[in-house]
């Protein structure tokens, strides 16, 4: 048995009773899936994003008075009640509770230098201060995501370190492709608080986009895109056509991680999920195990084992939180069969008492320094408990950028928004990202697009 394999059996054979005994008397119960977030997903390019279309505004609002109107909505508007920042360490960043959280209006020059930072509410920071921030932004932008926040709030001073965890907005020009993400590479922001705002208006218009991207160890997709839907609902929207699908065209893959992560490329596509759900429906059973079962008939994913994110609610002392579920349709000859299996997996996950749940609440338990180097060395046992191909679905979601991880999931991870987008043809689309290393992103891409076209009736349907 190699070194850290058996070292990391010992210790979880020698402390798992002390542990389970702790647990059940709440002594010590640390957050299973926090804990794993913060060990596992600390590079830029593991960083996800939702966002929103033809939010409206005025068409005289200064860019300014606009980013300070949705700085006082996102202070007033706080769903639990709570505040968090992120603190990172040497193997793992954790998200801790703060006071407060101060916005900034923050303007970028083209390679992603930091050009100017404007406070957006009452939290006092004098010029000096200002121009310390700006100069720390300047001597770490470059630095790994894991280390550059630390680094950034250990240079500024004790007056200004507050500013090292500010939620960020900045502005830029719509593209050509207004559905294509930000690179956000490009517009880094302070990085202590984990969320940061692109806007995206043209000169004068009434209505503006936002790209929210998150650092996963803050917050999951499901409550953030309650926000954003939230922030349609009460800004209200101007009507967005997405684009038509394109038959079996998937938008080249492009970098998004910085020199010295993991290499991850983000592809993306506009797919009609319309047949799969016409087949799911006539089964009676979920689009995302439809989903799986065909896909897992591609080539490029046959026979693999997928870790499907599911939305666990509060319980058992615990706030929302999410579970992945580890199923492999292969295992299955009958769809059916293997819907049965999704839906218990799903429930039980749910409920935080399935064997994916279990081996989060273990890992928790192993010291950050352990943990962080087993789960690296170890991504096999890994695979087998939540595959080797993520895949997560927001119902709501527009363009859900996916996020990923700082290893493993070595066939990419799969995000999936509304299946409802509509299309200037009066059709209806859903955005498909996928981020994987280098250009595998567009190979699996494709073979979702042909899950889809190949989904019907057939010997094992």
């Amino acid at each position: 048995m190699a070194p850290l394999r058996l070292r990391t059996a010992l210790l979880s054979a020698l402390t798992a009773p002390v542990n389970s005994g702790l647990w059940a008397l709440g002594l010590r119960r640390p957050d299973p899936w926090r804990r794993t977030l913060g060990l596992g997903l600390r590079g830029e390019g593991t960083k996800f994003a939702l966002s929103a279309f033809g939010v409206r505004c005025e068409a005289r609002e200064s860019d300014e008075a606009l980013a300070r109107r949705l700085a006082g909505w996102l202070q007033r508007t706080n769903a639990d009640g709570s505040r968090y920042a992120l603190r990172h360490g040497r193997w793992y960043v954790e998200r801790v509770a703060v006071e407060r959280v101060p916005v900034a209006l923050l303007e970028f020059e083209s390679d992603g230098a930091l050009r100017s930072l404007l406070p957006l509410d009452e939290v006092p920071l004098v010029a000096e201060r200002i121009a310390a921030v700006l100069a720390a932004h300047g001597r770490t932008a470059n630095l790994v995501e894991a280390e550059r926040p630390s680094q950034l709030a250990g240079v500024l001073e004790e007056a200004a370190r507050p500013w090292a965890d500010c939620v960020g907005i900045s502005f830029e020009a719509p593209p050509a492709d207004r559905f294509a993400p930000p690179d956000f590479r490009r517009r880094r922001g302070l990085g202590g608080a984990g969320l940061d705002f692109v806007l995206r208006r043209a000169p004068g218009a009434a209505e503006f986009d936002v790209w929210m991207l998150l650092q996963h160890t803050l917050d999951d997709g499901a409550p953030r895109q309650e926000l954003l839907t939230r922030l349609e609902r009460e800004w209200g929207t101007q009507p967005s056509a997405f684009p038509v699908d394109p038959g079996a065209v998937v938008h080249r893959a492009k970098p998004c991680a910085v020199e010295g992560e993991r290499p991850l490329h983000l592809a993306r596509d506009f797919v009609d999920l319309t047949p799969l759900q016409r087949w799911a429906r006539d089964r009676r059973s979920p689009v995302a195990a439809a989903l799986l079962w065909w896909l897992a008939r591609q080539p490029e994913v046959e026979g693999r084992r997928f870790g499907v994110a599911v939305d666990v609610p509060p319980g058992d002392g615990f706030p929302r939180a999410v579970d992945l579920i580890g199923v492999r349709p292969a295992d299955f000859r009958d769809f059916a069969d293997f819907a049965a299996h999704f839906t218990q997996r799903a429930a039980e996950a749910r409920a935080r008492r399935g064997p994916s749940w279990r081996a989060l609440r273990n890992a928790a338990f192993l010291p950050a320094s352990l943990a962080a180097e087993w789960m690296e060395a170890r991504e096999d046992l890994a695979a087998e408990t939540f595959g080797t191909m993520g895949v997560t679905m927001l119902r709501e979601a527009r363009v859900f950028v996916a996020p990923m991880a700082d290893f493993g999931w070595r066939d990419g991870f799969l995000a999936l928004g509304s299946t409802a987008l509509p299309t200037v043809d009066g059709g209806r689309v859903t955005s498909v990202t996928l981020k994987a290393e280098g250009a595998l992103g567009c190979e699996r891409l494709a073979a979702v697009r042909r899950a889809v076209q190949a989904c019907g009736p057939g010997p094992s349907g």
